[in-house]
């Protein structure tokens, strides 16, 4: 028995010992364990989270499919507006015009005009520049004032160094083009009128500055007036409807130079490209003038109703009777609704259906008073001082048309900028 106890009590000592034994070698070794596992950790965070790790790139891939995403979208509508403007549905828009319209249509959240970025999706940014570089094609796109291919950019009202070929140049306008007759005329008679263009590298000559791009080519325009000590004049209803022909041969002497494709008016379009204004979205058009019978693009159908007014129906759903009181058929000549006879054909009874195209705005508010809604361009800027202030004439048409359908009369005209109003 005391032998037995005597193995009992060895054993268990040594089992002491033993146990003793293992657990130092353990705690070294979890030491070891926890040191590689921070390690592992370490490493698989980076990996994970880290400047290039799995998430990163899985955020940088999921980003790079919504820009490539917006990048076809603008590219569609780039194409889109291409095909419209060839086949003449459409005037052609800027790459800042299909932004905004993306903007309104959801399909980004919103574009930065005064930084030139494009916020997709709330989360996911890009610059203009970088827009055009993936879409550009080569060509020159214009987004507000800045206009850009590629690595190049120009900012509208840069000057540029261009050389007509113009020298003393006189253009011939008859009768059959402006309408004009001189008032101490014969009615019968029409006034032949000669126009001479300035010469390039005169005292007085033109220097060209840069107000956009159309067609993926630069526009330049002149930042004075085209002809020297002569004014255009166009009369009735022929200078109407001719009187863009008639500022187009005008200008048509200034595309023969170095690096000119061709030359025409400054349109109205020109001026909204560089202020993006949009006349379906603010002051004359819409919401302004929402309901109204003057509504941007509203059509307006006057007709003879077996009343002594002529009685107008609108597709905004506008409709009632001329207020002017006349007693005769309207017919447009001048400046407006002008008298002669009734038409005693009841059946014949329409008159005419006009668009109602008329807008004006101030460029530095987007609005038709100083109170700006939306902002529109500097008034420091070179663009404004050599478009819209007036500096050494007081106005000048451009090569744009309007009809304006009031419910009192309605009348015709091409646009015109007054020192800072359009």
């Amino acid at each position: 028995m005391k032998h037995k106890e005597k193995f009992i009590a060895k054993g268990v000592g040594a089992g002491l010992v033993s146990a003793r034994k293992e657990r130092g070698i353990t705690l070294i070794a979890l030491v070891i364990t926890i040191i590689v596992l921070l390690i592992l950790a370490g490493v698989t965070i980076a990996m994970v989270v880290g400047d290039n790790g799995i998430l990163s790139r899985a955020r940088n891939s999921k980003d790079e499919t919504i820009k490539a995403e917006f990048y076809e979208k603008v590219q569609t509508e780039l194409a889109s507006n291409a095909m419209n403007t060839a086949i003449g549905d459409k005037t052609e828009k800027s790459l800042g015009e299909i932004l905004l319209d993306m903007q309104d249509d959801g399909d980004i959240k919103s574009y930065d005009r005064k930084k030139q970025e494009i916020d997709i999706d709330g989360n996911v940014t890009v610059s203009v520049v970088e827009t055009v570089k993936k879409v550009g094609d080569g060509k020159w796109l214009q987004a507000g004032t800045l206009i850009t291919n590629g690595d190049k950019k120009i900012i509208a009202g840069e000057k540029i160094n261009y050389h007509s070929n113009t020298s003393s140049t006189i253009v011939t306008l008859n009768e059959a083009e402006t309408g004009y007759k001189a008032e101490a005329e014969a009615e019968t008679e029409y006034e032949e009128q000669k126009i001479s263009l300035k010469a390039d590298g005169e005292t007085d000559g033109l220097e060209w500055i840069v107000i956009g791009a159309e067609d993926g080519q630069i526009v330049i325009a002149p930042t004075t007036n085209v002809t020297e000590d002569d004014e255009v004049y166009l009369q009735g209803k022929i200078g109407y409807e001719n009187g863009i022909n008639v500022l187009d041969k005008i200008s048509s002497g200034y595309g023969k130079g170095t690096g000119a494709a061709s030359a025409r008016s400054i349109k109205v379009e020109d001026l909204n490209r560089i202020t993006l204004y949009r006349p379906e979205k603010t002051g004359n058009g819409k919401p302004y003038a929402s309901g109204e019978l003057y509504e941007y693009g509203n059509e307006v159908t006057y007709s003879w109703n077996d009343q002594t007014n002529p009685y107008y129906k609108s597709t905004n759903e506008k409709s009632g009777y001329l207020t002017y009181s006349h007693n005769s058929k309207f017919y447009w000549y001048e400046n407006g609704w002008q008298k002669s006879e009734k038409p005693t054909d009841s059946t014949n009874n329409t008159i005419t259906t006009l668009k109602s195209t008329y807008y004006n705005y101030r460029p530095e508010s987007l609005t038709d008073d100083s109170n700006p809604i939306e902002e529109g361009i500097d008034t420091n800027s070179s663009i404004y001082k050599g478009l819209f202030s007036g500096s050494d004439w007081e106005h000048y048409w451009l090569g744009s048309q309007y009809s304006n359908t009031m419910a009192y009369s309605a009348y015709f005209g091409l646009r015109v900028v007054y020192s800072s109003d359009c």
